[in-house]
């Protein structure tokens, strides 16, 4: 019985530091700050090109020297009339200006059936970046607007 209370006591001992480094974990993940040798965003707005046959939509870079090589997938899709999809992608490839500060590269997106609309589309990016010694991956899913 005395050996039954021993292991209980261990077991609720091992339970209690768990469930305190847990939550710390999962408060350390959620502050990290992004990485430092690159960073971007899909601009809020895209802008339509030759009625709706091409979006030109801008992309925040921001990377340091120590970054050697990048690339940006961007994806748009909207829904338009009749419950159709209009969609396109367009690739960014770096390294442009890697000197610390943000830099806009405006980049056309080619659509794949239907036309663009004015309104509201849904933008992914998925991106990578390579120092010497290591490469990272990014991504980013945001609801953008599409003007004139």
């Amino acid at each position: 019985m005395n050996l039954r209370r021993k292991y209980l006591s261990a077991a609720l001992a091992v339970g209690a530091a768990t469930a305190m480094i847990v939550p710390l974990q999962a408060a350390v993940a959620q502050s990290s700050p992004p990485d430092p040798y690159f960073n971007f965003s899909v601009g809020p707005q895209a802008t339509i090109l030759t009625r709706g046959a091409a979006l030109r939509v801008p992309v925040s870079v921001t990377c340091f020297p120590e970054t050697f090589n990048y690339g940006i997938n961007i994806f748009v899709t909207q829904r338009v009339a009749g419950g159709r999809i209009a969609s396109g992608s367009a690739f960014v490839n770096g390294p442009l200006n890697c000197d610390g500060f943000p830099h806009v590269v405006n980049t056309t997106l080619i659509a794949n059936q239907n036309a663009f609309k004015t309104g509201t589309a849904l933008s992914t990016a998925d991106a990578f970046a390579c120092t010497p010694l290591q490469c990272n991956s990014f991504q980013e899913q945001k609801e953008i607007s599409i003007k004139k």
